[in-house]
């Protein structure tokens, strides 16, 4: 993701990112020196997410602390091969609502999203000449062995509303892409 997305976009995909990452960067070595390339510890999807949030100078530890209602807790559902995506419902400070964020398989994901956020903070319905043609850069990057994730919100003032329908209604945030790794 370029540097130059705007505020209302970052916030949102900031907030998302502190919700849903577990992993955390390393670094320093075990005897206290700064390591030259930062070592990812758990899942390197994380990971670079992580980095993102790192280039734009963004502590996500007090990210949370400062958004996200700790006393009301935050509902995490870790990523799993079967589900393709990992997901959280936050509960936001100062009574401003719940949160569900999502992150996962692109396709996937912009499947169950309605909207769009775009650069100014607006949202729009996705019709089917948008979803064509998003799917299309998504299968566009799969092309190139890219794997596409995408990153999705939805707001509700209701915490049984986001369990049972979470899956739905979502607005797409936006994504990137990572080399598809090889197991042998």
């Amino acid at each position: 993701m370029p540097d130059n997305v705007p505020i209302a976009l970052r916030e949102v995909l900031l907030q998302n990112i502190a919700a849903n990452c577990s992993s955390e960067l390393q670094f320093k070595d075990e005897k206290g020196n700064d390591l030259l390339n930062p070592l990812v510890i758990g899942s390197h999807t994380e990971g670079a997410f992580l980095f993102l949030a790192h280039d734009w100078c963004i502590d996500l530890v007090s990210l949370k602390e400062t958004t996200f209602d700790q006393a009301a807790g935050i509902h995490e559902y870790p990523f799993t091969s079967a589900r393709m995506r990992s997901a959280s419902i936050v509960h936001l400070k100062d009574n401003k609502g719940l949160r569900f964020y999502c992150f996962g398989a692109g396709e996937l994901i912009l499947s169950y999203c309605v909207s769009v956020l775009v650069s100014d903070g607006t949202m729009y319905s996705i019709d089917e000449c948008l979803r064509t043609e998003m799917s299309q850069n998504l299968a566009n990057m799969a092309g190139r062995a890219l794997r596409p994730i995408c990153l999705a919100h939805k707001v509700s003032s209701s915490n049984t509303k986001l369990v049972l329908y979470g899956n739905s209604n979502l607005t797409f945030d936006g994504g990137g892409a990572q080399p598809i790794r090889h197991t042998s």
